[in-house]
C-alpha cells in the first residue's frame, strides 16, 4: 500500500515505504521529494504536498479538533498536549498515530509541517512524545507527504 486516505478528513497520506522509512531530510531535500513523488505520480496522484500542523495532528488517535478551523500551530499544540498527557493508552507501536500509520514512523517522531512560524522557521510534530517545536529548515527530520 503506498497511499492511506483517512475517512474522517478525506486526506490521502503517503505511506513510508521501508527504503525511505528512516530518511531525516532537510525542508529543502522534503520539498525535492514533493517535486519527485509528484513527477513520478505516486500512489496516482500529481498533488502531493507538505501537511500543515493541523493536518499532522489530524492523525491522532480521536479526533481533537477541525484542522480546517484556523487555529494557530501554539493553539494546536495545547490541545494536542493535553490529550497526549491524558490519554497514554492511545500510543500505538509507541506512537499517538492512527493504527493504519504506526508501523511505518521513522523512531524519533519528529515530522515536519510545510508552515513558516513568525521566527523563520518551520513547525513540526512529535507523534512519540505529543511535541510540537520549530526548528530551522536546515535541520533533518521525518516528512510524511499529503494530499487533498
Amino acid at each position: 500500500m503506498e497511499v492511506w486516505q483517512d475517512e474522517e478528513t478525506g486526506l490521502y497520506w503517503q505511506v513510508v515505504a521501508p527504503a525511505i522509512l528512516f530518511d531525516e531530510l532537510t525542508i529543502k531535500e522534503a520539498n525535492e521529494r514533493v517535486e519527485a513523488f509528484n513527477n513520478q505520480r505516486y500512489g496516482g496522484f500529481d498533488d502531493w504536498r507538505m501537511p500543515t500542523v493541523g493536518e499532522l495532528l489530524s492523525l491522532a488517535p480521536i479526533k481533537l479538533f477541525d484542522y480546517r478551523a484556523g487555529t494557530t500551530p501554539r493553539e494546536e499544540y495545547a490541545r494536542w498536549r493535553e490529550w497526549v498527557d491524558e490519554n497514554e493508552s492511545e500510543r500505538r507501536l509507541g506512537y499517538f498515530i492512527k493504527e493504519e500509520l504506526a508501523g511505518n514512523m521513522g523512531p524519533e517522531g519528529w515530522y515536519w509541517s510545510g508552515e513558516i512560524a513568525e521566527n523563520g522557521e518551520y513547525w513540526l510534530v512529535n507523534f512519540k512524545d505529543g511535541n510540537t517545536n520549530t526548528n530551522v529548515p536546515t535541520q533533518s527530520y521525518y516528512v510524511r507527504l499529503v494530499r487533498g
